[in-house]
């Protein structure tokens, strides 16, 4: 509908009340895309505070175990300064010592995860303050909710570009606006360091495959095994094989250069860190086995426990199911790998591992696990809020031609005549048939607010749509869903009211369609009302517009004697 508003809502006569009683935020609705916002600085504080906790147990484990060591030694040494004596003296010196560099390089470890954990405070209270203040505001049109929607699509931009690389222009924006503690800068210089590492800007391919490259600028793998290293717990949680690729592309790195050092390299890689895989398998593969046979043995058991069994076990054995399946893949892998021990980079049965287009799908398996461990989502927040907004104005009428055939009339098409009065123009003021709700045929104005005469024009959708923008937010919206709208409400576009059974929509004679009060308003301020055309008028129209009301979309003058009630059906 050219005019109307539809607003979505499961109880139509309690979201009609809600908006005309108060216009205040939909905190539901803005929150709903906040929760990776505000999880971040808590995930990023746990995750500290698991790394000093782990630290200082395994500092402390060693210190421990080397003072009981020390303590054993003294006791059982003689009182005597034998040559041996002297000499377990000496061992237990350096023992001692370090002991004492174990623990300042804790020490200053520490103090290197303090700092970065008051940063995640900081954070963590400027984005709860944000949010908070939010609950604060009971009007959405108020300028402290103009501040604060701001404030939220500068902290989706900055999101956007730090995902699309431009880190600088990022940074700038956000000191700009004073946004640093809500956004995830420090976060994503990391993964974009290690990113870099991967598969770096200024790495190129030729034609052949072959990498042109220099020794600075070769891609490693060395800083995301230190980040797996970090995160070896929580990557084992989302079940991923990253450090498993990372370990064979190394390994697929050292076969390369087909050297005999590269290759006696590669073999002893393989040994510490593929074929442990392949002999965990093979164990996992025979306790399943085992437990299964064992299972056929006991199956003798009462109903009643093998049904509890059954019911405790369909997880652990879905859980048992997917392990398998990933470690007999990686075992195939591995067993395949082995292969380019003796085929180079030129043999094709292996060119899938040698190629170097294995480095961006490593690049991008990074980056997805380092989203998704810190609550990430995969996609820019901009562009889910975007897909969102967009697929609920998204309407079939957006993208129609809005052509009325003249079959169109008995379904309830209006002829609309053109509003000339000059008898010289009577050649162009043919009708023009409207089919409501679609009413987009208007009269033209000059700048000086004359109508152009017997001239007409299509207006192409609502102006106040965006999804109607064909050259701008419709071509976006094309890739998002039709809205879906269980119950709605018309709200009029000129005063924003709901129109019921006590404020009724009516269309004027070029279609437009607005509030029976708003009507009323445009024509005459005076109460005393009469009888029009079946309908309530001001007494005071004939002295402004004698039996005219003006369209305040269009400035289009209409005929009061035109003017309908709409009924939806």
């Amino acid at each position: 509908m050219d005019s109307i508003v539809v607003e979505s809502s499961s109880h139509p006569t309690e979201s009609a009340t809600v908006i005309a009683n108060t216009n205040a935020p939909n905190l539901d609705g803005i929150l709903l895309l906040e929760a990776p916002f505000a999880r971040v600085p808590f995930d990023e504080l746990r995750r500290q505070q698991k790394t000093q906790q782990r630290l200082i147990e395994r500092e402390l484990l060693f210190a421990t175990t080397t003072f009981n060591d020390v303590s054993k030694s003294l006791g059982s040494s003689s009182s005597g300064l034998t040559t041996s004596a002297a000499h377990a003296h000496v061992e237990l010196e350096k023992n001692l010592d370090a002991v004492a560099a174990r623990l300042k390089s804790l020490k200053r470890k520490l103090n290197s995860l303090s700092d970065a954990a008051k940063t995640s405070l900081r954070m963590a209270q400027s984005r709860t303050s944000h949010l908070e203040t939010l609950h604060n505001i009971s009007d959405a049109d108020s300028a402290e909710f103009h501040e604060w929607s701001q404030n939220r699509l500068d902290r989706m931009i900055v999101d956007y570009m730090l995902r699309r690389g431009y880190r600088s222009s990022a940074q700038e924006l956000a000191d700009t606006r004073g946004i640093t503690d809500l956004v995830d800068l420090q976060l994503f210089q990391q993964v974009a360091r290690i990113e870099d590492s991967l598969c770096p800007s200024n790495w190129r391919k030729s034609s052949q495959g072959a990498q042109e490259v220099e020794e600075l600028v070769k891609p490693s793998c060395t800083l995301a095994l230190a980040w797996c290293s970090e995160n070896k717990a929580t990557l084992r949680k989302i079940r991923t094989p990253l450090e498993f690729n990372l370990r064979l592309q190394e390994f697929v790195e050292l076969t390369r250069t087909r050297s005999t050092d590269s290759i006696k390299d590669a073999i002893v890689y393989a040994r510490r860190h593929l074929l442990p895989l392949v002999t965990a398998t093979n164990a996992s593969s025979t306790t399943t086995t085992t437990t299964t046979a064992a299972g056929g043995n006991n199956s003798n058991k009462s109903n009643n426990a093998a049904s509890a069994s059954t019911i405790t076990g369909t997880g652990a054995d879905k859980e048992a199911e997917y392990e398998r399946l990933a470690q007999e893949a990686i075992r195939r892998q591995v067993s395949r790998a082995m292969g380019l021990l003796a085929c180079g980079p030129n043999s094709w049965p292996y060119a899938d591992l040698y190629s170097p287009n294995r480095w961006s799908m490593l690049r991008d398996s990074f980056r997805a696990c380092a989203l998704q461990i810190h609550s990430l989502p995969p996609q820019p927040m901009l562009h889910i809020a975007l897909s969102a907004g967009l697929s609920s104005l998204k309407l079939p009428q957006c993208y129609s031609d809005h052509s009325v055939p003249p079959s169109a009339f008995k379904h309830g098409a209006i002829e609309t005549s053109s509003s000339s009065s000059s008898s010289s123009s009577s050649s162009s003021s043919s009708s023009s048939s409207l089919l409501l709700p679609f009413a987009h045929h208007q009269v033209k104005k000059n700048r000086g607010g004359e109508e152009l005469k017997g001239k007409r024009y299509q207006e192409r959708g609502n102006v106040d749509c965006p999804i109607c923008d064909m050259d701008g937010l419709g071509k976006l919206a094309k890739e998002v869903p039709w809205s879906h709208h269980q119950n709605s409400s018309l709200v009029c576009s000129h005063s924003g009211r709901i129109m019921d059974e006590n404020d009724p929509p009516l269309v004027l004679g070029n279609g437009r369609v607005y509030a029976q009060s708003t009507i009323l308003e445009l024509v005459s301020d005076v109460s005393t009302t009469i009888m029009h055309g079946g309908l309530e008028w001001e007494k005071g129209l004939r002295d402004i517009h004698p039996g005219f009301v003006t369209c305040p979309r269009t400035g289009m003058v209409c005929d009061l004697n035109q003017v309908r009630k709409l009924y939806i059906s």
